[in-house]
């Protein structure tokens, strides 16, 4: 790249996640459910760069789970920040935010614009 395009071109920041914790779940990597039923639990990680970061959640949830947790009433389930897992295995489900965040962010210097698009999937600390 010639110095002269160069010059216009902000650096990306590597906005990554920092971190994970549930006051649902004690340990999120040893923890096994006894059924599928089990899996509901709020999930909250850190997302930033090397200099500061913001608290995101998500709910994470088996269709059994939200099936147990809905009344005879209920025929829709709409909502964001829900991710439906069909078994729990905690590296995925870390890898699979993980990935989220990374497409989320990837072309984006400016941490608002990071943030905003990181709400289409997640609940924001801020919001």
């Amino acid at each position: 790249m010639d110095k002269q395009r160069s010059r216009g071109r902000r650096a990306l920041a590597p906005w990554s996640v920092q971190g994970y914790s549930s006051p649902d779940v004690p340990n999120l990597w040893t923890w096994r459910p006894s059924n599928y039923g089990e899996v509901y639990f709020l999930l909250e990680f850190e997302v930033g760069n090397a200099t500061s970061a913001d608290v995101f959640s998500v709910i994470v949830a088996t269709p059994e789970a939200l099936r147990a947790r809905a009344s005879d009433q209920t025929f829709i389930l709409a909502g964001r920040a829900t991710i439906i897992v069909f078994d729990y295995d905690w590296d995925r489900i870390k890898k699979g935010i993980e990935s989220i965040v990374r497409d989320c962010t990837k072309d984006l210097a400016d941490w608002h614009a990071a943030a905003a698009a990181l709400q289409r999937h997640f609940r924001w600390e801020y919001e």
